[in-house]
């Protein structure tokens, strides 16, 4: 879904969420809060816009890389477009290829993927910006998606949203609410996950400190760096392998749910074309 106006529902400083059913929320936002706590409603602002640029180039990047992949096999049955000018590949592609997307990948999906390679703290003026800062901004508009969509629909007619009824919302816009609520609190735990990471390696760093303090040869200051990096790139790499894993889990859920949809539909079809009259 993206950055676009969740601060506009839900304040990322100073909301609140009210429904006593969702006692969780509060959680996910006091948390969150307490992590960028320092930052300036501008700066959270610049962290978002900045987290929706990763997602995007991620998404942009995964998109290449399905369309590389499709070149290299030879499989030009899947590609859209002409010789001239390839516009993207056909929904079969996700059969045959790892296809992610903002349509099967959440956001905190993508920003876990991309920000080891995307990530430079220099490109926003914020003095100090953490990784595990970009995740507790994500949490609170994680929040506003919530927020969105549970206490708002959207009118066509108005073409915008407006504040549901008292109780007029249905299972289906609940469930899809609720994932919201669940990536937020997946998203702080993530954040204070990689804020345990950094405190750790800080504490290695001092214990390494007091040892070369003790020492007749001196352990340097690239040697130290050495091993703050390796011990880092050891996390990095552990933590890089459960994703991956559970990816791999995740895309095979996908792709059989992608697969019963679409046998369902067959199926239907097959019964009743007339339902169908725009697949004639």
């Amino acid at each position: 879904m993206g950055f676009y106006k969740q601060f506009e529902y839900f304040d990322p400083q100073k909301g609140s969420l009210t429904d006593w059913r969702f006692p969780q929320a509060s959680s996910v936002i006091y948390r969150a809060r307490s992590i960028i706590r320092n930052r300036s409603r501008d700066e959270i602002f610049s962290i978002a816009e900045d987290a929706d640029q990763i997602i995007s180039a991620y998404f942009d990047q995964e998109k290449q890389s399905v369309l590389d992949a499709i070149k290299s096999d030879g499989r030009y049955d899947l590609l859209e477009g002409d010789e001239d000018r390839i516009t993207g590949f056909k929904d079969e592609a996700a059969d045959h290829y790892d296809v992610r997307n903002s349509e099967n990948t959440s956001d905190l999906d993508a920003l876990q993927e991309a920000m080891t390679s995307l990530f430079d703290p220099t490109i926003l003026e914020i003095e100090g910006l953490k990784e595990y800062e970009y995740f507790a901004v994500l949490a609170l508009w994680l929040i506003g998606d919530f927020i969105q969509d549970y206490e708002h629909k959207y009118d066509f007619s108005q073409r915008k949203y407006v504040p549901r009824e008292r109780n007029s919302i249905d299972a289906y816009d609940t469930a899809k609410a609720a994932k919201h609520l669940i990536d937020a609190m997946e998203s702080v735990c993530y954040a204070e996950k990689l804020r345990d990471i950094e405190r750790l390696e800080l504490k290695y760093q001092e214990k390494i400190e007091k040892i070369q303090a003790g020492k007749a040869v001196k352990i340097d200051k690239t040697d130290l760096d050495g091993i703050m990096e390796d011990l880092r790139k050891q996390i990095q790499s552990e933590t890089q392998e459960r994703r991956k894993e559970q990816s791999i889990k995740n895309n095979d859920i996908r792709h059989q749910t992608n697969r019963q949809i679409k046998k369902l539909v067959q199926d239907q079809f097959a019964q009743d074309p007339r339902r169908f009259n725009s697949a004639e």
